[in-house]
């Protein structure tokens, strides 16, 4: 990746672009700093969007200095107060602002058809979350240096949006809701999926986010299950969308559950609060 040449541009431009484009070019800085860490996942069209208001302004690609003053720059072109700054970004991560921690687990059990919701705080960055479909039980681990250990019986782990299985696998279907999946009277037709490694997608700590220094939690991770929501960070704030989709997860006893995540949010709609409909054991 090359430098685009530093040129001549008056500094009170800078101010000017942000007052009259502030929306725009906030978004450009997010991404700016995103690239930083992840470049891979930023298209051609945007990389190049951030290369051509690097050269309108007369910055460097990395200039972080130029970055931070941009962002101040910003929060007074749009008259906000310092302290505000910090939510320019707040939800680029999607950082929880407040923790809720009422009806955790299983709230909602219908025995007779095997199905029910399960409730999980998932908004804490350090923290996995583990569900027993078995004893409908939920516990949590926090994540340490090194990883996390838990030596409890569990099935499905989440951590804010990502997830993983214990030694399983997961599908997903064509299915958008759990009684049609099971009127259809057969798993589907397909691969399942099993966890991956990974030292790039467990975000653990962005405090030095504005540095381009994100940290990562090795762990595992199932790429097919954690598609249950999809975060689109070229945007500003970045979108967060449900597949809308239900997943079927084997489990290591080969018992099968139907799972769908219907809400990422608590009713004060602060994200990281999982809502899960399920359906286990899965039984044809």
């Amino acid at each position: 990746m090359g430098m685009v040449e530093k040129l001549p541009f008056p500094s009170c431009s800078i101010t000017h672009i942000i007052k009259t484009h502030n929306r725009q070019y906030l978004h450009i800085v997010i991404l700016t700093v995103f690239r930083l860490k992840r470049p891979q996942h930023l298209s051609i069209a945007k990389n190049n969007k951030i290369r051509y208001f690097c050269k309108k302004v007369g910055t460097k690609l990395f200039d972080m200095t130029f970055i931070k003053k941009m962002v101040l720059l910003a929060c007074g072109a749009l008259s906000m107060p310092l302290t505000s700054c910090d939510g320019i970004f707040e939800d680029i991560y999607d950082v929880p602002t407040e923790s809720q921690n009422s009806n955790n687990g299983f709230i909602h059990v219908d025995l007779s058809q095997h199905k029910g919701t399960v409730y999980v705080d998932a908004s804490s960055y350090t923290r996995w979350m583990y569900i027993d479909f078995h004893k409908r039980a939920l516990d949590s681990v926090n994540i340490v240096k090194g990883g996390e250990e838990f030596d409890g019986q569990w099935d499905l782990a989440v951590h804010r949006y990502d997830a993983k299985t214990h030694n399983g696998s997961v599908i997903e279907t064509e299915f958008t809701d759990l009684e049609k999946f099971r009127e259809s009277g057969k798993l589907p037709e397909g691969t399942f999926t099993e966890d991956i490694d990974t030292d790039s997608t467990i975000i653990t700590d962005m405090s030095h986010m504005m540095d381009g220094q994100i940290g990562y939690a090795k762990s595992k991770v199932n790429v097919v299950l954690s598609k249950w929501l999809n975060r689109d960070m070229s945007t500003m704030p970045p979108i967060y969308t449900l597949s809308d989709k239900v997943y079927v997860v084997r489990f290591d006893d080969d018992t099968y559950a139907a799972v769908k995540l219907v809400n990422f949010m608590n009713t004060a709609s602060v994200k990281g609060y999982l809502t899960i409909d399920y359906i286990y054991p899965v039984e044809f």
